[in-house]
């Protein structure tokens, strides 16, 4: 069996409420696996579930990562682990870090207070345990360095994670000394304030770019877990919700470990196409410089979205990865499939060529 793969983009959400489910069939040598990366909403699970089944012929998974607690990655899962045979489940539970993190918020928590207020905080990621240990599926954390078959995985390190959790919006107060500079936490009403104001009306062509450094996410974001897929000469990068500080981290390790950026074959925009998320310093050092119009680097850039979310992906963001050769694309409701050694599927046929939009969103 030769070395292959094919990664699949899952339709997620509706509306402005996109999500992430990704799921990937790798055989190495006489070994293949199935991988799941995220699952969405509980109806996008149920979905991915099926789409395994007919797709890859099994309802074995081997490796399933959940790459942070946010809903629209974490519901889904709930139904692979009751569905599927899953035989290694890769996440981060903050209460297990409940005695290093203690002194990291106000109101002099016990260590068994605080773990118990945290599962409270995060009730998938416990619910997920919880049928984890009842199925007898082993539960590994996903901190950087970590090797999930032929993913690395590039950010959190445990340091970074603990120093992110004080400052989720779901977790208690933070102390002083544990808050992080940079990191934006907005209320429900602020995001819609943002989508309100988010409106089109800058001018861009190939040689004007609008987008900028200056955009933060929340520490939740930046807590996702980055994975690095090589194979053979082929080479893949998953950012999930990944901000520009957890993005400039797995770059760094990249450097430290001999990992290569750049002529990616398929890179994931970071939460679906947001501008907060990548900076073309960022895009510069990850995917390479801007290119001559018209030139082709060879990579995919893909952003999961919703069918009707006219906010995600953002067409600054998606002109940012095109003038940088990226052939670019959206799930809008579809599946998108990325191939290496594999016959094309019935039903899937070439990504169109989205073309530099002239019109983007104000900053």
């Amino acid at each position: 069996m030769a070395n292959s793969y094919e990664i699949d983009f899952h339709p997620v959400g509706d509306a402005s409420r996109s999500g992430d489910a990704i799921s990937a069939k790798i055989s190495v040598g006489n070994q293949w696996e199935t991988v799941v990366i995220d699952g969405g909403t509980k109806d996008s699970g149920e979905a991915l579930v099926h789409a395994i089944a007919k797709n890859y012929g099994t309802r074995v998974v081997n490796r399933v990562v959940l790459t942070h607690a946010d809903d629209d990655h974490s519901s889904g899962l709930r139904v692979v682990l009751e569905q599927c045979e899953v035989h290694q489940l890769w996440m981060h539970r903050p209460w297990l870090y409940a005695e290093e993190l203690v002194s990291r918020f106000k109101y002099g928590w016990t260590v068994q207070g605080l773990a118990q207020e945290l599962r409270k905080s995060f009730p998938i990621v416990a619910e997920l345990e919880e049928i984890a240990i009842k199925k007898n599926v082993p539960i590994y954390d996903p901190f950087a360095g970590a090797q999930i078959g032929i993913f690395t995985v590039l950010s959190p390190t445990k340091e970074f994670y603990l120093d992110l959790l004080p400052n989720m919006s779901r977790t208690p107060e933070p102390a002083d000394h544990a808050k992080m500079a940079g990191l934006r936490t907005q209320s429900f009403a602020g995001m819609l304030a943002g989508v309100k104001n988010a409106v089109l009306g800058v001018f861009e062509s190939w040689g004007i770019e609008t987008l900028d450094d200056g955009g933060e996410t929340s520490a939740s974001n930046e807590s996702s877990v980055v994975l690095y897929g090589s194979l053979d000469h082929k080479k893949v990068l998953l950012a999930s919700d990944a901000g520009q500080k957890a993005l400039s981290n797995a770059a760094d390790l990249c450097n430290v470990i001999g990992l290569h950026l750049r002529q990616f074959d398929m890179v994931s925009m970071p939460h679906h196409g947001s501008r907060r998320n990548i900076g073309p310093t960022l895009l510069n050092r990850i995917v390479g410089p801007i290119l001559a119009q018209g030139a082709d680097c060879g990579t995919i850039a893909v952003a999961s979205a919703a069918k009707d979310d006219e906010h995600h992906p953002k067409r600054v963001v998606m002109n940012a990865f095109k003038r940088r050769g990226c052939l670019t694309a959206k799930t809008e409701g579809e599946g998108i499939m990325i191939k290496y050694n594999v016959d094309s599927r019935p039903g899937y046929g070439p990504l169109p060529d989205i073309p530099i939009y002239s019109d983007v969103e104000s900053p």
